[in-house]
């Protein structure tokens, strides 16, 4: 796909926090890839990805410097509008990762936005060494301002939003070819992903 209109859902109900600068990193097309170490709809056997759209919704709450590599710092700033967030950034899910080895955990430090240090630190959280790798195609919209109530502010991964929150002039930030090295990259690595659904 190139800078040409996308043809999504008109309005999405559900946004995904993740670390600001992060998001700024896959609007800038410097990855494809969000690592998660649980709460997308986690259940008591383990995580489960059940959503393969979403906002995302850019968080300042526990962003840390020190857990980004080099490249991702220059996506790092003030909160700009404190109660307020404007979403732009719309994602799909187009294959997971789960990674149950730490060697392969490590691995994934050139291809997203964490360092080694930080994936280290999330795989073996909880006594529970797994991590997932989510594959996304992300879209870039026009900005879609939404109040932070006390509702969704808080340390949580999923958020309702009510009401949807429209999509509007969404255009994919990697073209069609970007996106499949993105995809060729990681599958060198480890493999296919999976599927969801």
């Amino acid at each position: 796909m190139t800078d040409e209109a996308v043809n999504l859902e008109s309005a999405c109900g559900v946004a995904l926090k993740e670390w600001d600068a992060q998001v700024s990193g896959l609007l800038e097309g410097r990855t494809a890839v969000l690592v998660r170490k649980g709460g997308l709809y986690e259940q008591r056997e383990g995580f489960e990805v059940r959503r393969d759209q979403f906002w995302l919704y850019p968080t300042f709450l526990h962003q840390n410097e020190a857990e980004l590599n080099l490249e991702h710092h220059s996506g790092l700033r003030p909160d700009p509008s404190p109660g307020e967030v404007a979403l732009s950034a719309y994602a799909t899910v187009e294959g997971v990762l789960k990674l149950e080895d730490l060697a392969s955990a490590r691995s994934l430090e050139g291809v997203q936005a964490l360092n080694a240090n930080s994936l280290e630190r999330r795989f073996l959280y909880k006594k529970r060494p797994v991590l997932h790798a989510l594959l996304l195609r992300v879209y870039r919209t026009a900005p879609q301002p939404i109040l932070e109530t006390p509702a969704i502010k808080g340390c949580v991964s999923w958020v309702d939003l009510e009401p949807a929150v429209n999509i509007t002039y969404a255009r994919a930030v990697l073209s069609d070819a970007q996106f499949s090295a993105e995809r060729s990259k990681l599958e060198t690595l480890f493999g296919r992903f999976s599927s969801i659904g």
